[in-house]
């Protein structure tokens, strides 16, 4: 299993409760630190793409408040993860093992800059399973309450799903049904790998 290297004690922090009927929140946008870090990998193939003030704007990290500011409280947010690792797909799976809950998450719901979508097709890389650090998921009784407050106040963040009763983590794509599969190795992996043999498999 994908090791997400959260501490015991990190686990014994998240706020509140994760409950069936409560909504899935994402403040931030996905995969940033991950693309600003993977792109040093595919200089060559970004700049034949890409202007150099278009790759300029495309690595720079919007960062959010950390998971113990009190702005978070005042959102309405309970069950709190900061997502890292392994991307938002990582951060999802280990909310709900660490209360034993499921979820339904859209899939076109979950925030993510065009840059870096088109940053990481150049470079074959899942921006759902690329290092987040900047993206913090929360259960929220009123998720679209929570949104309006966090981006009155200059926040990005928008509503992805609800959690559900059954232990199973169902992913909906246009209507299409899927299901969450256990965290792979982080996407940077395959960065890594492209920069010592000059290549990346694309899976």
């Amino acid at each position: 299993m994908h090791n997400t290297r959260r501490t015991e004690e990190d686990r014994q922090k998240a706020l509140g409760a994760m409950l069936p009927g409560q909504d899935l929140v994402v403040a931030g946008k996905i995969a940033q630190s991950g693309v600003s870090e993977a792109a040093q990998y595919f200089q060559e193939e970004l700049r034949e793409r890409f202007s150099d003030s278009f790759l300029e704007k495309a690595v720079q990290v919007v960062s959010i408040p950390p998971k113990a500011d009190e702005i978070w409280k005042k959102a309405g947010a309970e069950a709190i993860l900061e997502a890292g690792e392994g991307g938002i797909f990582a951060c999802l799976w280990e909310l709900s093992g660490l209360f034993q809950k499921g979820f339904t998450v859209e899939l076109q719901q979950i925030p993510v800059r065009q840059d870096t979508i088109e940053l990481c097709e150049v470079m074959g890389l899942n921006p759902y399973r690329l290092e987040s650090r900047e993206c913090i998921v929360f259960t929220a009784q009123n998720g679209y309450d929570a949104v309006r407050f966090l981006q009155a106040r200059g926040i990005q963040a928008a509503w992805i799903g609800k959690v559900e009763k059954e232990i199973r983590c169902r992913i909906m794509n246009d209507g299409i049904e899927g299901f969450l599969e256990r965290p792979r190795e982080d996407e940077l992996s395959k960065a890594k790998v492209h920069k010592k043999c000059g290549a990346v498999q694309i899976s």
